[in-house]
């Protein structure tokens, strides 16, 4: 008798156990995969896809092994079409980690992916090198800072005034660094960079010097 009691109190609490937590909780119903972006122009940037069962915000951690950033995102975008990460550090691997929430407040989070981010171009005429002279935690905004560095043949080398112009004209870019002067992530075109306006939803409008409103 004590055995069969035992058997039903084992059956009922193991039903119990079962049916908790699965149809109010959230969960992935694709795992999260992380893949290179294959716009050439931004290398320093990666694409995330998932599904989960339901609309959700989505928190990004990147972790290089020193520096944790995050990149968030709220409901209104679809993590199916993919997600733009960026906050790499240049020639180094990550732990990419994946948080989602939904309207109700239940949350969930993936496993930690690896991802190995591209290095910089090393030729001193395709990247700038970049120097923080001095940096001031306690007064300095916190986020990234969006700039459009230039080149230009130096004034004691005699190329000739069409050559200088070509090389100045035919390269232009849009770098992120953070308040360390550390690269986060950048844009090449094949023209000059004259103006850019950055929008509050991301977006990044920009005009070459050939005339040309992206």
């Amino acid at each position: 008798m004590k055995l069969r009691i035992q058997s039903l109190i084992l059956i009922t609490t193991t039903a119990l156990l079962c049916s908790c937590g699965i149809p109010n909780g959230l969960e992935f119903i694709a795992d999260p995969k992380i893949a290179p972006n294959p716009n050439r122009a931004a290398p320093l940037a990666a694409i995330l896809t998932f599904e989960s069962d339901r609309p959700v915000k989505t928190t990004i951690k990147v972790f290089d092994g020193e520096l944790e950033r995050s990149v968030r995102y709220d409901e209104s975008h679809d993590p199916s079409d993919g997600l733009t990460v960026i906050g790499f550090s240049p020639n180094k691997t990550h732990k990419v980690t994946v948080f989602i929430e939904d309207a109700q407040g239940n949350f969930a989070q993936s496993k930690p992916l690896d991802f190995k981010a591209p290095g910089l171009p090393t030729h001193p005429a395709e990247f700038p090198e970049i120097q923080v002279a001095h940096v001031d935690h306690t007064r300095a905004e916190s986020g990234y800072r969006l700039f459009n560095p230039r080149r230009r043949i130096p004034r004691e080398t005699q190329l000739g005034n069409e050559q200088e112009l070509r090389f100045g004209e035919s390269f232009g870019m849009l770098t992120m660094v953070d308040l360390e002067g550390n690269p986060i992530w950048y844009y090449q075109t094949e023209s000059r960079i004259a103006g850019f306006n950055y929008q509050e939803d991301g977006r990044i409008f920009y005009v070459t010097a050939d005339y040309h409103l992206v």
